[in-house]
């Protein structure tokens, strides 16, 4: 469990990688540094209340997925 925040060196961006439980997700903060750190308490904060959306907001339930489904996330999502 925990949130670790790094710098992308080509874009100078930070980002926020959120993990628990064998579960990860990023979330993109921006080009401030002081920025990311109170974003990071934040998430610390929603971490231990259990309010984190792994799912990134797709919500798909893996054991009821059909291929049609899975094909229109995907053309709508990547």
């Amino acid at each position: 469990m925990g949130v670790t925040i790094n710098k992308r060196k080509e874009t100078g961006d930070w980002y926020l990688w959120i993990a628990q439980n064998g579960k990860r997700t990023s979330r993109k903060i921006g080009k401030d540094k002081a920025t990311a750190m109170k974003a990071a308490t934040l998430w610390r904060k929603k971490l231990a209340l259990g309010e984190v959306d792994f799912t990134n907001g797709r919500g798909v339930d893996k054991d009821k997925l059909t291929f049609g489904d899975f094909y229109e996330d995907y053309i709508n999502n990547v």
